[in-house]
């Protein structure tokens, strides 16, 4: 069963009195998507869950942990992930039920055909690192072909988009580190020193 991201989003919004309006402007998208995307109807990209998650000033993972136990360590078997679809790609959310994480890792399922997607761009560095299949990586104005190993990893605040090539879909583990989480946790570390 996948997580109603849509009611945490405005679950979150409601708690910081925030209007659907001033939450659409901040993370960049119009009011209608985003009241699609709390009503369910609309399966938002992960970087779009990072730049409503940069607003609401929270861990983009609090939109798939459905209020589960904070463990200091998760151990996530391969046969108990699901699967999310999205519009153009699938993904698989790693270590969602650990809080407060440094890192937001993910397994992006990318389909054949896939070359007409939007550039997305989102506070941070993100590694991207192929498991299965190969993809072009288009980074602002530069391209990158990218085979089983290989890696990448980026600012990405600039505009970018992976594509699968071939006729079998392509499988990339994706990292997020925002600089929001950073922060946090220098704020943290600093609060445990006083």
């Amino acid at each position: 069963m996948e997580p109603n991201i849509g009611n945490v989003v405005r679950d979150f919004r409601l708690q910081n009195n925030m209007t659907l309006e001033a939450l659409a402007s901040g993370a960049g998208l119009s009011k209608s998507y985003l009241s699609k995307i709390e009503r369910g109807q609309k399966l938002p990209a992960i970087s779009t869950l990072s730049n409503i998650a940069r607003i609401l000033k929270v861990d983009i993972a609090v939109f798939f942990n459905n209020g589960a136990d904070k463990p200091r360590i998760t151990h996530d078997k391969a046969s108990g992930r699901h699967r999310i679809r999205g519009e153009r790609y699938a993904y698989e959310v790693l270590a969602d039920h650990f809080h407060n994480k440094a890192i937001e890792p993910f397994i992006i399922i990318l389909p054949p055909g896939t070359a007409e997607q939007p550039m997305v761009s989102h506070e941070g560095q993100e590694l991207v690192y192929v498991l299965k299949g190969q993809i072009l990586f288009f980074y602002g104005d530069k391209k990158y072909l990218c085979n089983v190993g290989d890696c990448l990893y980026f600012d990405s605040s600039q505009k970018h988009r992976g594509q699968c090539l071939g006729t079998e879909e392509a499988h990339v583990m994706c990292i997020l580190a925002s600089d929001f989480q950073r922060r946090e946790r220098k704020i943290r570390t600093r609060l445990r020193g006083v």
